[in-house]
């Protein structure tokens, strides 16, 4: 995915420490959106998934999810930003 689509594009709010992480545990070079993807992707297979507040500070990345990941967030029927923002932080394990 390496050209943005913008209609498909959703911002993700990153705060400084969660920034700061995803700095510290990238590898080669992947970019910032490509480690939210896979942090989203892995806290969507888990089951119990909370769903917490978006941060209203922070820098706002733009990334494309896959279609999978599109459709389960359209079928869980909770609040997008919130659902993301949750599923990252579990990907990350700082939930």
């Amino acid at each position: 995915m390496s050209r943005k689509d913008r209609r498909c594009v959703t911002y993700v709010v990153l705060e400084p420490e969660v920034e700061a992480h995803l700095y510290e545990r990238r590898r080669g070079r992947r970019s910032l959106g490509d480690m939210v993807r896979r942090a989203v992707e892995a806290g969507l297979a888990r089951e119990d998934l909370g769903v917490g507040p978006v941060p209203a500070i922070g820098r706002r990345l733009p990334v494309q999810l896959p279609a999978r990941v599109e459709v389960a967030l359209a079928a869980d029927g909770r609040d997008r930003a919130m659902l993301i923002q949750s599923a990252m932080m579990v990907g990350l394990n700082l939930a």
